[in-house]
């Protein structure tokens, strides 16, 4: 039972991160996109939000070793958000082009 629990929490948890950063990389990209530097400046701003909001959850929940614990699901995260970024940007250039 205590297994599901986990599974759930961190499955609950993977989903509503992935969606809030998406959606605000989203937000951020067309309020920034004319901004010098926009594309470092977003990543930077989500990647926070990323690491901060990880944190928080399992200092809260008492886990012991948070570093280890966030660190492979932060790495994951952080190249969806550079992948996601430039595929916004290159959208965004492809759309001026035409």
């Amino acid at each position: 039972m205590l297994a599901l629990k986990a599974a759930l929490t961190q499955g609950g948890y993977s989903f509503t991160i992935t969606l809030s950063l998406a959606l605000m990389v989203e937000w951020l990209f067309v309020r920034c996109k004319h901004w010098p530097f926009h594309l470092v400046l977003i990543g930077t701003i989500a990647c926070s939000f990323l690491y901060l909001t990880s944190w928080g959850v399992n200092y809260i929940a008492g886990t012991p070793n948070i570093l280890l614990t966030i660190l492979p699901g932060a790495a994951v995260s952080t190249i969806y958000t550079i992948i996601y970024i430039v595929g916004l940007n290159k959208l965004d250039k492809y759309k001026s082009n035409k």
